[in-house]
């Protein structure tokens, strides 16, 4: 049909013909950006199961969190904030060395400098 006629890509990595059910019924090829419609469903499922203020509770936190993460990135030398913009905050190191650390430790460093990642709440301002 016309769906498949626009959208279609042909992309053979992505759609298999040797399934065990008919390929027909395979909606990827049919839609913009490859069946992104899957990606709306979770979305539904998850906002069902969170409801309103569950939802916004959590994006909320993420906020709290990107802020709290700028601020200890702000209080550190060795690290620079190359870019914060809503609840996105990108860093590099500045140090010209950076130490592999074993995975234990790193996650007792991540642990001190986020208190909130044990609990889910914030302790700063």
């Amino acid at each position: 049909g016309v769906l498949l006629d626009v959208n279609q890509t042909g992309a053979t990595y992505l759609y298999h013909k040797d399934k065990h059910y008919d390929t027909g019924f395979d909606t990827g090829d049919k839609s913009i950006q490859c069946g992104r419609h899957n990606d709306v469903f979770k979305l539904w499922l998850m906002w069902r199961s969170k409801g309103d203020a569950g939802f916004k509770d959590q994006i909320d936190l993420f906020f709290t969190l990107s802020k709290y993460l700028v601020g200890e990135i702000k209080k550190r030398p060795r690290f620079q904030l190359v870019l914060e913009e809503l609840s996105v905050a990108i860093f590099k190191a500045t140090c010209r060395r950076v130490a592999i650390l074993p995975t234990t430790e790193l996650a007792l460093i991540v642990t001190q400098l986020f208190p909130c990642t044990q609990s889910n709440t914030c302790l700063a301002a």
